[in-house]
């Protein structure tokens, strides 16, 4: 299992390396200024080469209203998963950890359920494992997932308060860490929010 899981893994930073503009190594103010917090999890992180604008997120909440989501003046994390992928539901608990160490105004986790994700399940799942700090947005259709090239569940998109994609991280990480919180802290200071 741990194999398959590795050769997928394999193969989605394969595809993005062929198909989309990034770059594990380079000299943007980002990979400059975040080189040091770049270790454990955060290996598969990928740093985007060329500005890449975000496209205004819509997406749909829990009582099937569209929502807009403002995708500058602060840190974005948008996160792609599933209640069916069992590596998206064993992330969700420490995301839910990682909102409650930074304030919305700096740094907002935008979950969002893509595919075929009921509400009744989100909902379930959330009630489960205790997540009372991330939105239950949801994709059913899988049309935002495509539009921003998700390729795999989880995909985790970092976007700055320009509303440019940084990088993005392809599967699960623990998102608890304390590295993970000097990295982000990093990159607030990066962007001075």
């Amino acid at each position: 299992m741990r194999i398959y899981s590795n050769t997928l893994l394999f193969l989605f930073i394969l595809a993005y390396k062929l198909f989309l503009p990034f770059n594990a190594f380079g000299g943007s103010i980002y990979e400059n200024g975040l080189k040091n917090y770049i270790k454990d999890d955060l290996k598969k992180f990928l740093f985007i080469k060329e500005k890449n604008k975000v496209k205004s997120l819509k997406t749909i909440d829990s009582q099937n209203n569209i929502v807009e989501i403002n995708t500058e003046r602060k840190i974005l994390i948008i996160n792609f998963w599933a209640t069916w992928c069992a590596p998206c539901k064993k992330e969700m608990p420490s995301l839910n950890h990682l909102a409650k160490k930074f304030k919305k105004e700096k740094l907002e986790i935008v979950t969002i359920a893509s595919g075929r994700n009921s509400i009744s399940h989100i909902e379930d799942f959330f009630l489960k494992n205790e997540i009372d700090e991330l939105p239950k947005y949801r994709d059913p259709s899988g049309k935002t997932a495509i539009s921003y090239k998700v390729i795999g569940l989880p995909t985790t998109i970092i976007v700055n308060s320009r509303g440019e994609e940084v990088g993005r991280i392809l599967g699960d990480i623990d998102w608890q860490k304390e590295e993970i919180y000097d990295f982000f802290n990093a990159l607030l200071k990066i962007e001075n929010i």
